[in-house]
C-alpha cells in the first residue's frame, strides 16, 4: 500500500455554466473517487461512511480527545 501524502490535494475543473466537473487531477491515487452532489440530502447519502470532514467542519473537533491526566478536576 502506498503512504498517504503529506499535503493531499485534489484540483478540479468545473464548468461555470453547467457547474459539471470536467476533470480532475490529485496526488493521492488513481481509485480516488470524486462524487458531485446538488442538494444536501444526497451529500448526507454519498458522504455515509466516509470519515474525514471537510468544508465548515473539523475533522479535529470531531475527534477530539480528552486523556486522563489532563482533565481539570
Amino acid at each position: 500500500m502506498t503512504p498517504m501524502p503529506i499535503n493531499p490535494a485534489v484540483v478540479l475543473l468545473v464548468d461555470r455554466n453547467t457547474g459539471a466537473v470536467m476533470n480532475e487531477r490529485n496526488n493521492i491515487g488513481n481509485d480516488l473517487k470524486l462524487v458531485t452532489t446538488h442538494t444536501q440530502a444526497d451529500f448526507n447519502e454519498a458522504a455515509s461512511g466516509v470519515p474525514y470532514l471537510g468544508g465548515t467542519e473539523s475533522m479535529y473537533d470531531a475527534h477530539r480527545q480528552t486523556l486522563a491526566m489532563k482533565r481539570n478536576k
